[in-house]
Protein backbone atom coordinates (compact mmCIF):
# COMPACT_ATOMS: atom_id res chain seq x y z
CA UNK A 1 0.00 0.00 0.00
CA UNK A 2 2.64 2.60 0.75
CA UNK A 3 3.97 1.74 -2.80
CA UNK A 4 1.11 2.71 -4.49
CA UNK A 5 0.95 5.98 -2.10
CA UNK A 6 4.39 6.87 -3.24
CA UNK A 7 3.15 6.38 -6.73
CA UNK A 8 0.56 8.65 -6.25
CA UNK A 9 2.51 11.43 -4.96
CA UNK A 10 5.39 10.79 -7.58
CA UNK A 11 2.71 11.02 -10.32
CA UNK A 12 0.25 13.80 -8.80
CA UNK A 13 3.41 16.43 -8.43
CA UNK A 14 4.90 15.39 -11.80
CA UNK A 15 1.04 15.98 -13.58
CA UNK A 16 0.80 19.38 -11.70
CA UNK A 17 3.76 20.81 -12.72
CA UNK A 18 3.23 19.86 -16.20
CA UNK A 19 -0.63 20.87 -16.57
CA UNK A 20 0.27 24.20 -14.41
CA UNK A 21 3.16 25.26 -16.56
CA UNK A 22 2.85 23.98 -19.92
CA UNK A 23 -1.10 24.04 -20.09
CA UNK A 24 -2.99 26.69 -17.71
CA UNK A 25 -0.29 29.65 -17.80
CA UNK A 26 0.08 30.04 -21.10
CA UNK A 27 -3.64 29.99 -21.32
CA UNK A 28 -3.74 32.60 -18.48
CA UNK A 29 -1.20 35.07 -19.90
CA UNK A 30 -3.01 34.94 -23.58
CA UNK A 31 -6.36 36.03 -21.28
CA UNK A 32 -4.39 38.64 -19.72
CA UNK A 33 -1.71 40.10 -22.85
CA UNK A 34 -4.09 39.03 -25.66
CA UNK A 35 -2.04 39.98 -28.83
CA UNK A 36 -2.69 43.14 -31.03
CA UNK A 37 -4.47 42.17 -34.50
CA UNK A 38 -5.30 38.51 -33.42
CA UNK A 39 -9.21 38.74 -32.26
CA UNK A 40 -8.80 35.03 -31.06
CA UNK A 41 -10.78 34.42 -28.11
CA UNK A 42 -8.78 32.21 -25.87
CA UNK A 43 -9.96 30.36 -22.95
CA UNK A 44 -9.88 27.78 -20.53
CA UNK A 45 -13.15 25.48 -20.69
CA UNK A 46 -13.27 24.52 -17.00
CA UNK A 47 -13.78 28.22 -16.80
CA UNK A 48 -16.25 28.27 -19.48
CA UNK A 49 -17.99 25.50 -17.68
CA UNK A 50 -17.94 26.78 -14.17
CA UNK A 51 -18.99 29.89 -15.62
CA UNK A 52 -22.35 28.33 -17.59
CA UNK A 53 -23.26 26.40 -14.84
CA UNK A 54 -22.97 28.65 -11.54
CA UNK A 55 -23.55 32.03 -13.24
CA UNK A 56 -20.38 33.67 -12.03
CA UNK A 57 -19.11 36.45 -13.07
CA UNK A 58 -15.90 36.10 -14.76
CA UNK A 59 -14.28 39.67 -13.86
CA UNK A 60 -14.62 38.69 -9.96
CA UNK A 61 -12.69 35.30 -10.53
CA UNK A 62 -8.99 35.48 -9.26
CA UNK A 63 -7.39 34.00 -12.66
CA UNK A 64 -4.13 32.90 -11.07
CA UNK A 65 -6.09 31.26 -8.05
CA UNK A 66 -8.11 29.80 -10.51
CA UNK A 67 -5.37 28.21 -12.60
CA UNK A 68 -3.33 26.59 -9.58
CA UNK A 69 -6.74 25.25 -8.46
CA UNK A 70 -8.00 23.68 -12.01
CA UNK A 71 -4.30 22.26 -12.28
CA UNK A 72 -4.33 20.76 -8.36
CA UNK A 73 -8.08 19.13 -9.40
CA UNK A 74 -6.96 17.66 -12.96
CA UNK A 75 -3.89 16.23 -11.60
CA UNK A 76 -5.33 14.83 -8.24
CA UNK A 77 -7.72 13.13 -10.83
CA UNK A 78 -5.82 12.03 -13.15
CA UNK A 79 -3.22 10.29 -10.52
CA UNK A 80 -5.27 9.12 -8.66
CA UNK A 81 -7.99 7.32 -11.35
CA UNK A 82 -3.83 5.61 -12.69
CA UNK A 83 -3.31 4.41 -9.11
CA UNK A 84 -6.94 2.87 -8.46
CA UNK A 85 -7.05 1.35 -11.74
CA UNK A 86 -3.40 -0.39 -11.38
CA UNK A 87 -4.38 -2.05 -7.81
CA UNK A 88 -7.31 -3.65 -9.56
CA UNK A 89 -6.42 -6.88 -10.40
CA UNK A 90 -8.96 -7.34 -13.54
CA UNK A 91 -8.44 -7.50 -17.25
CA UNK A 92 -7.46 -4.47 -19.49
CA UNK A 93 -11.00 -3.81 -20.71
CA UNK A 94 -12.18 -3.89 -17.13
CA UNK A 95 -10.11 -1.47 -16.11
CA UNK A 96 -10.29 1.06 -19.10
CA UNK A 97 -14.32 0.84 -17.94
CA UNK A 98 -13.87 1.21 -14.50
CA UNK A 99 -11.27 4.49 -15.28
CA UNK A 100 -13.26 5.97 -17.86
CA UNK A 101 -16.34 6.15 -15.03
CA UNK A 102 -13.94 7.25 -12.08
CA UNK A 103 -12.62 9.64 -14.10
CA UNK A 104 -16.35 11.25 -15.15
CA UNK A 105 -17.41 11.24 -11.30
CA UNK A 106 -14.65 12.78 -9.79
CA UNK A 107 -14.77 15.66 -13.22
CA UNK A 108 -18.28 16.04 -12.06
CA UNK A 109 -17.69 15.74 -8.23
CA UNK A 110 -14.89 17.88 -7.72
CA UNK A 111 -15.90 20.57 -10.21
CA UNK A 112 -19.21 21.15 -8.58
CA UNK A 113 -17.54 21.18 -5.35
CA UNK A 114 -15.38 24.02 -6.33
CA UNK A 115 -17.75 25.69 -8.67
CA UNK A 116 -19.93 25.92 -5.66
CA UNK A 117 -17.40 26.96 -3.67
CA UNK A 118 -16.41 30.00 -6.05
CA UNK A 119 -20.06 30.80 -6.45
CA UNK A 120 -20.17 31.36 -2.45
CA UNK A 121 -16.71 33.36 -2.84
CA UNK A 122 -18.95 35.84 -5.82
CA UNK A 123 -21.67 35.66 -3.11
CA UNK A 124 -19.38 36.84 -0.32
CA UNK A 125 -17.38 39.59 -2.30
CA UNK A 126 -21.32 40.91 -3.70
CA UNK A 127 -22.53 41.60 -0.09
Amino acid sequence: MEKYFTVFLILFIFLFLIHYFLVTMPALRKIYKPKKGKNKKTSIKELDYLVYKFKIDKNKINYKSFGFMVSLINSFIMALVVVVVEVIPFYFIFRIIIAFILLTGFIYSLYEIYGRYLKKKEERIDE
